[in-house]
């Protein structure tokens, strides 16, 4: 999830490897990214996206500093919504059923959503 008004620190590692001057396939070769201490990604989706400050901070050898609380106004990708949307303890393809509705536990197509339009 991306933390409300963090959009303009959200890094790809292609990003993260522009900064260091180096390819994405050194980037991963190197398994920096997957060091102990490197940030999480803020996401579980095939494009890893990561908080542009934490990783910053790590590379400079700082403290990385830790995300804010949860907001109304996170983004959550298309997994993080669908999980709010589905009554607890089901699962993906039986959410609508559980709903009693053919539209319940749809998410729309756009990449990220606003936690407070899901409520």
């Amino acid at each position: 999830m991306i933390r409300a008004g963090r959009q303009h620190l959200v890094r790809t590692l292609a990003d993260l490897a522009a900064q260091q001057g180096i390819t994405v396939q050194t980037l991963l070769n190197s398994g920096q990214h997957q060091q102990e201490g490197f940030p999480a990604p803020l996401n579980a989706g095939r494009t890893r996206l990561y908080d542009g400050e934490q990783v910053e901070a790590y590379l400079a050898g700082r403290p990385v500093p830790p995300l804010p609380a949860a907001d109304h106004d996170d983004l959550l990708d298309r997994q993080e919504a669908a999980a709010l949307r589905r009554p607890p303890g089901t699962k993906h393809k039986t959410a609508q059923a559980a709903a009693g509705s053919t539209s319940a536990g749809r998410v729309p197509t756009q990449q990220a959503r606003p936690r407070r339009t899901l409520s």
